[in-house]
């Protein structure tokens, strides 16, 4: 009888010690990925414009990334451009004026690489895909009578490769890094044009 509880309490001790391994298993399996978190332009400045109404125009061959860019991204790049807006632009209420933020590109795209193939490609980790974020927008500033006053225009982008052997963890902070740093230099380049390229109609608040 002493004997079998023995073998008994040893078979019970590895049902739960293999079951235990199952959940831990499943738990990294269903362990949800990184969450990747959106740009942003604070603190300030932001400058009041000459101009009583601000819009937000998207071009007409701006599209939204892929379904398998998308999902990996905190936002889209066109609404990093209305968040920048809203964020460094100010209407003077006061002026018969009219500014328009014209998104010429806003995008975020992956393109596959050929990799190595044999037994090269066994022992090496070659780039898989190449992302890139790129934003290019041009602010007009219209006076009372609708006559161009003044534009200011930047461009930017980022890119870096993705690797075979790499997860989805780091894929999701590799976009997260490019759209950041896409729209920092877009943010760069617009406010020193702000403060330089529009004739005192841009003032520093």
């Amino acid at each position: 009888m002493t004997q079998l509880l023995r073998q008994f309490s040893k078979r019970t001790g590895l049902t739960n010690m293999l079951a235990g391994a199952a959940l831990a298993l499943a738990a990294c399996a269903t362990a949800p990925a990184y969450s990747p978190t959106a740009p942003t332009f604070d603190p300030p400045p932001s400058y009041t414009l000459a101009a009583g109404v601000i819009a937000v125009v998207i071009g007409p061959n701006v599209e939204d990334p892929k379904p398998g860019v998308a999902i990996r991204l905190a936002t889209t790049p066109k609404a990093v451009v209305a968040d920048w807006a809203r964020s460094r632009l100010v209407a003077d209420l006061g002026s018969t004026g009219r500014a328009e933020l014209l998104v010429e590109e806003a995008s975020a795209t992956e393109t596959a690489l050929e990799t190595r193939g044999g037994v090269t490609g066994v022992f090496t980790r070659d780039p898989k895909l190449d992302f890139k974020v790129a934003f290019a927008v041009t602010l007009n500033l219209f006076d009372g009578a609708g006559r161009p006053a003044g534009s200011a225009r930047a461009t930017s982008s980022a890119s870096a490769t993705f690797a075979e052997g790499q997860d989805e963890d780091q894929r999701r902070r590799i976009w997260e890094r490019l759209l950041k740093q896409a729209a920092e230099r877009m943010d760069a380049e617009m406010q020193a044009q702000l403060q330089s390229g529009l004739d005192g109609r841009a003032r520093l608040n």
